[in-house]
């Protein structure tokens, strides 16, 4: 293959990330995933056993195509043997509550300490063999330089404002007391979510979202409203932008159909 050829090979790449949704049963989690790669929403409540799994194809500014893998793990492995292997290798994690439930808030602490216990692990194991295989030192800093796992917190079904147990002051503290981007969202309208991932995709990648990008995210959440009118759906009393492309399920397991560091900006479909 040719100079040329190769460039061209690698433009057409896709970069592929990993993002595990952690948190309670009932959380939304599957809900948010779904919405994310079918842009749909199911009323029917179906608990994840184990592990699903779905795709998402994500655009950012500069022609930048990313293949979001989503893995979504079922609330009751917070003790599992295999929520290890569903956390390691990890570009972002969303650690998603619901904000009409006190518990599933004051659990993520669990959830936190699993998940960085894990990532800790992983890195001392591949550095440990990049040793081992005798890599240069400056093969090695770079590896150790990478960007750690994103962390986000996720507090969902914002729209039930007469329910609301966490205040989105006491949310956006616990976000940026643990370095986490704040996200709040309506699973069950589809509202915030959209942009919510986008704005994680490029922290993740160190691409800044410009206006552009914001207006057309903002454009595709209105044409997702519409839809939903059309469908009988009503829509959220307020928007904020919300967008993205979609791609297909892939199932592993049942479906649990549910309503940058540091900073913390959050999306929000609350009442206003």
């Amino acid at each position: 293959m040719s100079d040329s050829e190769d460039e061209d090979y690698a433009a057409t790449q896709e970069t592929v990330l990993k993002i595990c949704l952690l948190g309670n049963g009932a959380s939304g989690k599957t809900s948010i995933a779904t919405v994310l790669s079918q842009n749909s929403f199911s009323k029917q409540y179906a608990q994840t056993v184990g592990l699903d799994f779905f795709r998402r194809r994500e655009e950012l500014p500069g022609g930048k195509v990313v293949q979001l893998q989503i893995w979504d793990v079922g609330g009751q492995q917070i003790g599992g043997s295999l929520l290890p292997t569903y956390i390691s290798g990890s570009h972002g994690i969303l650690f998603v509550y619901d904000v009409t439930n006190q518990q599933s808030f004051d659990d993520l602490e669990d959830w936190m300490k699993v998940a960085r216990n894990v990532l800790a692990a992983t890195d001392m194991i591949a550095e440990t063999e990049n040793l081992a295989l005798g890599e240069n030192s400056n093969s090695i800093q770079s590896k150790a330089n990478r960007r750690p796992a994103h962390f986000a917190l996720v507090g969902n079904k914002i729209d039930l404002q007469h329910m609301i147990a966490i205040s989105p002051e006491r949310h956006n503290k616990f976000a940026a007391d643990n370095a986490m981007s704040s996200h709040l969202v309506c699973a069950s309208r589809s509202d915030g979510i959209q942009l919510m991932v986008k704005k994680i995709t490029a922290t993740i990648l160190n691409i800044k979202l410009d206006k552009t990008s914001l207006e057309q995210t903002q454009s595709a959440l209105a044409a997702s409203v519409i839809q939903q009118r059309d469908q009988g759906i009503p829509p959220p009393p307020s928007h904020r932008p919300g967008g993205g492309s979609h791609s297909n399920q892939v199932n592993t397991a049942a479906g649990d159909q549910t309503g940058s560091s540091s900073n913390a900006n959050s999306n929000s479909c609350s009442i206003q």
